[in-house]
């Protein structure tokens, strides 16, 4: 399984084109594979014929160092060898500057960008990316259609396709491409397939469903090699049950039963911090995360605190989703909220956070029972690094007259493990077994003694 590298070690490029270096390497798919893996380092060409420049930092990696003019430009030569398939691509970078490349996604294989902005693929973050996550509709995703001559493929063997991609912007280090027949990867996926050691974040997710009851839990896949483990270890735990703080005065107003709380007005704090609406924290707690492989169980602990400053990308991100409602008919009440709000999250502790905007758009309340639901991702800022975890479900514009109750809210994020905290112990089982063969063997030695 894996893919190989085939190179034929042809030099005559360097002599007939002088702004390009070949190495000539053909990446060829692992029998039964449904993916393709190579690193940014195994270039068929690299192209530098104006001022911008990619370089081979000879680690498997490349580098662009300078905007300039867009023109360079890294070709790699892949062979499939298993049945026609859409092939999806993930890109593997880290994000010093510049945050975009240029492939041809309208056309695919055989072809190189141009350029033009329908080819950016902008946004990259440092981490794994999905073209087809990025681009949404605009993409066609890179396919080798069967029994298509135009794309190379011969249905009665392999068929040899060319990939290229085109410097945009400078100071990113390109690290390593995978086509997939899959477009639901997730960077652990992608981690797995290049046997990349697991990183040291795992994810949460919480939901609050009422003022006193929550529940959520923690997952991911660690490194255990420190202590002899695998390297990739599946671990998870039980978060607790957050602190429920209602922020601001509803007055007469009665809640429904069953609600998380309410919110009241617009917060006038503004970013960072808010001042109305309701609040989740843990207050610093930490939770032990189990996994097991074998016969050895191993733990690991968390603090249930966001990423410090020096953290950037991926471990930065997460999501939340809200339910609102202005109907409290079954507690007797006439609420009825009328006009227009714009939802926020505030991410970090009470008081404090950076805001997470809703929809731009906001939401038209309408007289009568009115409910909305909004999902939405944000990134952790200076204003919340190494926070508490927590989140404030409020409102950033707020032109009505009547609260709003809050039925549901979901967080989700990732959280750094304490790996100085890794500890193996035998399963309880193993440790019976081990007791037995004490107590039983010194049993015989005595008897043996009398004897």
């Amino acid at each position: 399984m894996g893919t190989r590298t085939l190179s034929y070690g042809f030099v005559l490029a360097l002599i007939l084109v002088p702004a390009a270096v070949c190495n000539a390497d053909t990446v060829i798919q692992g029998a039964g594979d449904d993916f393709v893996h190579f690193t940014a380092g195994q270039y068929d060409t690299l192209t530098n014929p104006g001022t911008s420049v990619i370089v081979d930092n000879g680690d498997g990696t490349l580098s662009t160092t300078n905007q300039g003019d867009k023109t360079s430009v890294a070709t790699y030569q892949i062979q499939f060898v298993e049945a026609p398939a859409n092939y999806f691509l993930y890109f593997n970078l880290v994000e010093v500057s510049g945050d975009s490349v240029f492939v041809n996604h309208a056309t695919g294989f055989n072809s190189v960008p141009g350029g033009i902005d329908d080819e950016r693929w902008n946004g990259l973050d440092t981490g794994w990316n999905g073209l087809y996550e990025i681009l949404g509709d605009q993409s066609s995703n890179y396919k080798i259609p069967a029994g298509d001559p135009a794309w190379g493929w011969n249905v009665a063997g392999p068929s040899t396709v060319s990939f290229s991609v085109r410097n945009r912007e400078d100071e990113l280090l390109w690290k390593d491409f995978i086509f997939s027949q899959h477009d639901d990867l997730t960077a652990d996926d992608l981690d797995t397939i290049i046997g990349a050691p697991a990183d040291p974040y795992v994810d949460f997710t919480y939901t609050q469903t009422d003022a006193a009851a929550g529940a959520g839990t923690i997952s991911g896949t660690i490194d255990a090699s420190s202590i002899g483990g695998p390297t990739r270890l599946e671990v998870s735990g039980v978060m607790p049950a957050a602190t429920v703080t209602q922020m601001g005065d509803i007055g007469g107003t009665p809640v429904p039963d069953g609600m998380v709380g309410f919110i009241d007005g617009e917060s006038t704090i503004g970013n960072p911090g808010a001042d109305k609406g309701v609040h989740l924290d843990w207050r610093g707690e930490a939770v032990t995360l189990t996994g097991t492989d074998g016969d050895t169980l191993y733990s690991v602990q968390v603090l249930l605190q966001y990423p410090d400053e020096d953290v950037t990308g991926e471990e930065t991100r997460g999501s939340w989703k809200f339910t609102l409602t202005d109907d409290n008919s079954s507690v007797g009440g006439t609420n009825d909220a009328v006009g227009w709000t714009r939802l926020a999250g505030w991410m970090g502790d009470e008081g404090d956070g950076n805001r997470s905007s809703g929809n731009s758009g906001g939401h038209d309340w309408v007289a009568g029972p009115d409910e909305i639901i909004e999902d939405k991702g944000f990134s952790i800022d200076q204003h919340s690094w190494g926070d508490n975890i927590g989140m404030t479900v409020g409102s950033r514009d707020f032109d009505i007259t009547s609260p709003l109750f809050v039925d549901e809210a979901t967080i989700r994020g990732r959280l750094p493990v304490d790996m100085g905290t890794l500890a193996a112990v035998p399963e309880p089982t193993s440790l019976m077994l081990a007791a037995m063969a004490l107590l039983f063997g010194g049993y015989g030695f005595c008897r043996r003694r009398r004897a």
